[in-house]
C-alpha cells in the first residue's frame, strides 16, 4: 500500500485491513482512528511513524483497539499510542517482551500475546511496571519455563495455560491480588514444586484451573474466595482431612480423570464445602460413592470407575441432588438396591447407562425432568 493511501481521509475512524498479505503497515494512517486491524498478514514490522512514534503523528489519542494478531511479528512493536485499550498480538513468532515496548500505553486493558515464542527470561522483570489499567492478560502457548515477574497490580484475569512452568514460588503472584481468575492448566507442575503460599495472597480469587498437570495433591493455602476449582487430568491419589480447608464459598470442584480411592478420600473431607453444588470424580477408581456428601449438592459426576453397589444411604445427604452420572461403571441390578434414589425429590437425570446389565430404578412420585415418573430404565450404554 501507499504510504499516505490514507492520510486524506481525515474523518476515517475504522480501519479494517485484515487477512491480506501485507507485509509492513502504511508509513502514515489518518489520527482519527479508533479500530485498526490488521490480523491475518504477514507483518514482520511495524513502522515507528505508523503509530505515532514521531511528534506530529502523535496525536493519535484516538485509537483504542489495535489487532496485530496472527501476523509475523518477532517482537512487541515500540512506539504504539497510549491510548490503546485492547492490543491484540497473538500468533505471532514474538520471542520477548522489553521494558518500554509496552509501558508507554498508559490505558491498556486487554493484552493477548497468545501463541507466540515467548519465555519468561526474555520477559523484562519492568515490562509490565506501568500498565496500572491492565486487568486481561493472555500469554497461553507460549514456552513459558516459570511466572513472568512483577505482574500488574490490577490484573484480574491471568491465562497462562499450555505453557511449560515447572513451579511457583511463594511470591510468584504476590504483585496480583486483585486476581479472580487464573487458569494454569496443561503446564508440568508437580505438587513438590508449589510453595505453600502459592496462592495465599490471592485472596480475591474465584476460578483456578489447575488441570492437565502433574499433580499427586491439591495445592494448600488455596483462599477462601475460591469458588470453582479444575484440577482434572492430574495424578491426585488422596483427599486427606485438610484438602479443602477453609473452602467455605467452593461451588465447583473438579476432579475428573485422576487416581482417587475410596480409602484414601478422607472421612470429614467434604465438611469443609458446606456451599458445594457440583462434584466431578468421574474416570477414577472408586469402588463405590464417596459417603457424607454435602447437603448442598445439585450435581454429581461419577461416571467411569468402578462401582458396584448403590445402598439406601448412598445418597441419604445430598437431598438437593438434580443430576447423578453412574454411566460406565459396573453396576447390576442386584447392587441397585431398592429405593436408592427413592427419596430424592429434585433429581432430574440419573444416568445409568453403560453398565453391565439393564437396571431398573425406582424415584420419588413428584421427580420432575428425564427421571419423571415412577419408574425408569436404564439402558446400556
Amino acid at each position: 500500500l501507499p504510504d499516505k493511501a490514507f492520510t486524506s481521509l481525515q474523518q476515517l475512524e475504522y480501519l479494517y485491513l485484515a487477512n491480506n498479505k501485507l507485509t509492513v503497515t502504511p508509513r502514515q494512517l489518518p489520527n482519527t482512528l479508533s479500530i485498526a486491524d490488521f490480523a491475518g498478514n504477514h507483518l514482520t514490522e511495524i513502522f515507528a511513524l505508523t503509530f505515532g512514534h514521531k511528534p506530529k503523528l502523535s496525536k493519535m489519542k484516538g485509537l483504542q483497539y489495535l489487532d496485530l494478531s496472527n501476523n509475523n511479528l518477532t517482537k512487541v512493536p515500540e512506539g504504539l499510542p497510549a491510548n490503546i485499550v485492547v492490543l491484540q498480538l497473538g500468533r505471532n513468532r514474538i520471542t520477548s517482551i522489553s521494558r518500554h515496548s509496552l509501558n508507554r500505553i498508559r490505558n491498556l486493558e486487554y493484552l493477548l500475546l497468545q501463541h507466540n515464542r515467548i519465555t519468561a527470561g526474555r520477559v523484562h522483570k519492568e515490562a509490565f511496571g506501568k500498565l496500572r489499567k491492565l486487568h486481561t492478560l493472555h500469554i497461553f502457548n507460549n514456552p513459558l519455563g516459570k511466572i513472568p515477574a512483577v505482574l500488574p497490580g490490577r490484573l484480574s484475569s491471568l491465562m497462562l495455560l499450555h505453557n511449560a512452568i515447572l513451579k511457583i514460588g511463594a511470591d510468584d503472584f504476590a504483585s496480583a491480588y486483585h486476581l479472580t481468575d487464573l487458569n494454569l492448566s496443561h503446564n508440568r507442575l508437580r505438587s513438590a514444586r508449589l510453595h505453600r503460599l502459592a496462592f495465599g495472597k490471592l485472596r480475591r480469587l474465584e476460578r483456578l484451573d489447575l488441570s492437565a498437570n502433574q499433580l499427586s495433591l491439591l495445592p494448600s493455602g488455596l483462599p477462601p474466595s475460591l469458588l470453582a476449582l479444575r484440577a482434572q487430568g492430574n495424578q491426585i491419589s488422596q483427599l486427606p482431612t485438610d484438602a479443602l480447608l477453609h473452602l467455605s464459598s467452593l461451588r465447583e470442584l473438579h476432579l475428573h480423570h485422576n487416581l482417587l480411592t475410596i480409602g484414601k478420600i478422607a472421612p470429614g473431607v467434604w465438611r469443609n464445602v458446606p456451599n458445594l453444588k457440583l462434584l466431578d470424580l468421574g474416570h477414577n477408581d472408586l469402588s463405590y460413592v464417596p459417603p457424607d456428601l454435602p447437603e448442598s449438592l445439585e450435581y454429581i459426576y461419577l461416571q467411569n470407575n468402578r462401582i458396584t453397589t448403590i445402598t439406601s444411604n448412598s445418597f441419604i445427604s445430598t437431598p438437593n441432588i438434580k443430576v447423578i452420572a453412574l454411566r460406565s461403571n459396573r453396576l447390576t441390578s442386584a447392587g441397585v438396591r431398592k429405593g436408592s434414589f427413592g427419596g430424592l425429590r429434585y433429581l432430574q437425570v440419573l444416568d445409568l447407562t453403560g453398565n453391565p446389565e439393564y437396571i431398573n430404578v425406582f424415584l420419588h412420585s413428584t421427580t420432575q425432568g428425564t427421571a419423571g415418573s415412577n419408574r425408569t430404565t436404564s439402558r446400556q450404554g
